[in-house]
């Protein structure tokens, strides 16, 4: 298993905060611990229960004030914290990864504008990671709700695909 360095007190502050936005909009789950992990192993720690791994390439953005770190940083906690729900529920692992990822980025940049409107006072543009994927996870959630994909109703269809068991999760028009 891999090292887990403790993050900065600003990183784990804004980690403990995502963490109860993702609760509220999603499931409750446990305050992870915010780990900066040097040198993870292809496959290893990265399913370790209550962390959520970043790199070290972060640490010195992530050791800063919070209003200080760029936009897609925020992003990338928010994606992380996902990815833990997934895994405190055993909802992690068993998709391929472009509908594992795609449906944690885009839920991630779903939540995005409030969340950077709380900690940076306003919303920034931020690139999506696994743009091919996330456009998958939106298309199909629009096609699903007979809606557009930035409706409200794709947005918890999204939601309701992170908490979908994966054997049953799918990205055509009946899931989830």
């Amino acid at each position: 298993m891999a090292s887990c360095t403790p993050a900065p007190p600003p990183l784990a502050a804004i980690v403990r905060e995502a963490t109860a936005l993702v609760s509220t909009r999603i499931a409750p789950i446990a305050a992870p611990d915010a780990c900066l992990a040097p040198d993870i192993p292809a496959g290893a720690g990265m399913a370790t229960p209550g962390a959520v791994w970043f790199s070290t390439d972060d640490a010195a953005q992530f050791a800063r004030p919070p209003r200080q770190w760029a936009p897609d940083r925020h992003v990338s906690v928010l994606h992380e914290v996902l990815h833990q729900v997934g895994m405190e529920r055993g909802l992690e692992g068993g998709d391929d990864m472009a509908t594992e990822e795609g449906s944690v980025e885009a839920v991630a940049h779903d939540l995005k504008t409030p969340w950077l409107k709380r900690v940076m006072g306003r919303d920034h543009p931020v690139r999506v990671a696994y743009p091919q994927w996330v456009a998958s996870v939106r298309q199909a959630s629009a096609a699903s709700t007979g809606t557009p994909w930035t409706s409200a109703a794709a947005r918890a269809w999204r939601v309701q695909l992170l908490a979908t068991p994966p054997p049953e999760r799918q990205l055509g028009a009946s899931a989830p």
